[in-house]
């Protein structure tokens, strides 16, 4: 009544929100806005080892402030360079490139989607290729084939998620 819309029309916008996992509801309790957890690491602090000389990793950095930092491989695999959104460059004349698509999840609940991107030349034949968790991290893999961090970009976007995305948010 307040806002002088239908009940299809808000039922509609409800759906849509939980879809889109703003909100979460069960039955016999209501609908819920989605709490939202927060954590902010930079990539910076992955790229070499601590003073104790371990690789700081996601989990390593949830701990820090009290939280549990998991990790699921959603996808790992060859991508045509073509398929790159168009703001990703990869020099070299490659055709495919090898992803490794993540959900992370902070105290169980996922948060976010990363997908990393290397150069065949340097991913296959190596642990980046292969569809498994890599020990102490693919900085720390990346350093003992050879490939000492000189750059990185972070490409850090924040939109409302496809269906597919937000199904694996869900």
């Amino acid at each position: 009544r307040t806002w002088n819309v239908s009940v299809p029309t808000v039922q509609r916008a409800l759906r849509t929100l939980k879809a889109e996992g703003l909100i979460t509801g069960s039955t016999g309790k209501g609908l819920f806005v989605r709490e939202q957890l927060a954590m902010m690491a930079v990539s910076a602090s992955y790229l070499a080892p601590g003073p104790d000389g371990t690789w700081p990793t996601w989990k390593s950095e949830a701990a820090k402030r009290g939280m549990t930092g998991t990790q699921r491989l959603a996808y790992v695999g060859r991508v045509p360079v073509d398929d790159l959104p168009d703001d990703i460059a990869i020099s070299g004349g490659e055709e495919n490139v090898i992803t490794r698509r993540r959900i992370m999840y902070l105290d169980g609940v996922p948060v976010q989607l990363a997908d990393s991107i290397y150069p065949l030349s340097v991913a296959e034949g190596t642990p980046l290729a292969e569809p498994q968790p890599i020990p102490g991290g693919t900085p720390k893999l990346l350093a003992e084939l050879g490939y000492q961090p000189w750059e990185y970009e972070e490409i850090v976007t924040a939109r409302i998620p496809t269906p597919e995305e937000a199904d694996q948010l869900q």
